[in-house]
């Protein structure tokens, strides 16, 4: 092997190493705050680097529900008739869904909406699952008339990673408002990394190649050999 090629070997693998960590992909990690969190009567819930935070305005009313069937976060109460409610992320997230139930449409007229949805950067995507008594025309969910305790999830994304989402609840202030009973949220985390599967065969390259530098490097050659024999 000549001095070139020897002194390839090294450079190549770490060449290799800083491909492959270039390329590792961006995965996310999901955060989940459950009915009890949400509930707890603070409305700021932190877990390890991750912090979410909920605040009213526009006439909005924020409580809690500390347990049983509507344990959560309570918007509006039967304090207001429309108010602007925003979830806010210590960090930015691709997705952020929310799970909901106690939407009222049962007594005086208008029923509850929850619409207007907005965040941080981008335009959103609204996905949504009708789990009772809901509908939803693509922006904005409506309880069904005549019946109460609709329940959905709402999902959000977008093409740019944002920090908060906003909506409107309207509803007749004889309504008792509705309840949030899960928030997650998806944040992009970059895996350590020699916990991939591929590095510790790259290392194992690395390291041949030093060791066959390395021999190459002590072992004379043969030309050289005979030149000390005729010299003795």
């Amino acid at each position: 092997m000549n001095k070139l090629n020897r002194a390839l070997i090294p450079s190549l693998g770490l060449t290799v190493v800083a491909g492959i960590l270039a390329s590792t992909p961006v995965q996310a990690i999901s955060i989940t705050f459950n009915d009890t969190t949400l509930g707890n009567g603070s409305f700021s819930w932190s877990q390890p680097g991750f912090t979410l935070s909920a605040s009213a305005s526009s006439g909005g009313v924020l409580s809690n529900i500390s347990s049983g069937q509507f344990a959560g976060l309570w918007i509006s109460q039967s304090a207001t008739a429309s108010g602007v409610y925003t979830l806010t992320f210590s960090q930015s997230v691709t997705l952020a869904e929310f799970q909901f139930d106690a939407l009222s449409g049962n007594g005086p007229l208008p029923v509850e909406t929850i619409g207007s949805f907005s965040i941080s950067s981008g335009l959103p995507t609204l996905s949504y699952v009708n789990l009772q008594n809901t509908l939803f025309n693509g922006s904005t969910i409506t309880q069904e008339t005549g019946v109460d305790n609709g329940e959905g999830i709402l999902t959000v994304t977008s093409a740019s990673p944002f920090t908060s989402l906003s909506f409107v609840h309207s509803q007749n202030p004889g309504q008792n408002g509705f309840v949030i009973e899960r928030v997650t949220v998806d944040v992009d985390a970059v895996p350590v990394p020699w916990e991939t599967d591929a590095l510790p065969v790259v290392g194992s390259m690395v390291l041949f190649g030093l060791g066959v530098w390395t021999k190459r490097k002590r072992k004379p050659s043969k030309s050289s050999a005979k030149d000390n024999t005729k010299d003795s």
